[in-house]
């Protein structure tokens, strides 16, 4: 019962992630710190977006497998894979039912649901137990490397917001979407799994725990 509810958790929060990137796609005020960083890089190779964030994940992937290789698994997998494909499905349904040019207060208001989707489905597949993104690893890492002296949210921050900038200097488009979730990933994703998943959801139900 618990194995399937881990599988769950994982497989609803990957595809919570994939509609939330075609939100924000949509919205068009800016993608997630990772994708931003990727994007930008991507402009100045001769390589697809597609291809250079294949690549990139497999870099941070053998860092990972390196440094925090338990946080490693089904979902890694999973996620590394399809949230791109889930991404590309919703973007299809979304902008064929919301408005094809939509004013600038709706289409915030598309990108701030968009960033809390980002931050549930972040929670569930990372309290899963089944693996998390080697972008979302690293995070762990920054933690694991600090001792326990910085926090999961000020970590995620640190991370996300080098990511914008690196980003930003590459050419990327950084919009508030991009800002929200580089400031408020960390925090609401800590939030989250401490208050409602853990204590609330599945008390006894993460087989990954952290150092947050």
């Amino acid at each position: 019962m618990r194995k399937h509810i881990n599988t769950l958790l994982m497989a609803v929060g990957i595809f919570m992630l994939g509609f939330s990137i075609s939100l924000l796609r949509y919205g068009d005020l800016g993608t997630d710190p990772y994708t931003t960083m990727n994007l930008g890089v991507s402009s100045s190779l001769p390589l697809s977006f597609g291809l250079y964030q294949l690549l990139i994940n497999f870099v941070l992937f053998a860092i990972v497998w390196k440094k925090k290789r338990h946080t490693i698994g089904l979902g890694t997998i999973v996620n590394m894979v399809m949230v791109g494909f889930v991404s590309d499905f919703f973007y299809h349904i979304v902008v064929t039912f919301l408005p094809d040019f939509p004013s600038l207060s709706f289409r915030l208001i598309v990108t701030t649901v968009a960033v809390l989707i980002a931050c549930i489905s972040i929670s569930m597949y990372m309290e899963s137990g089944l693996g998390i993104a080697p972008y979302d690893a690293i995070t762990t890492i920054v933690v694991d490397a600090s001792i326990g002296r910085i926090p999961f949210f000020a970590a995620r921050v640190t991370v996300d917001v080098l990511a914008v900038l690196i980003g930003f200097f590459f050419g990327a488009t950084v919009g508030i979407g991009t800002l929200m979730l580089a400031f408020l990933t960390g925090p609401v994703v800590q939030l989250i799994r401490e208050q409602v998943i853990r204590r609330v959801l599945f008390p006894v139900q993460s087989t990954i725990r952290e150092t947050i």
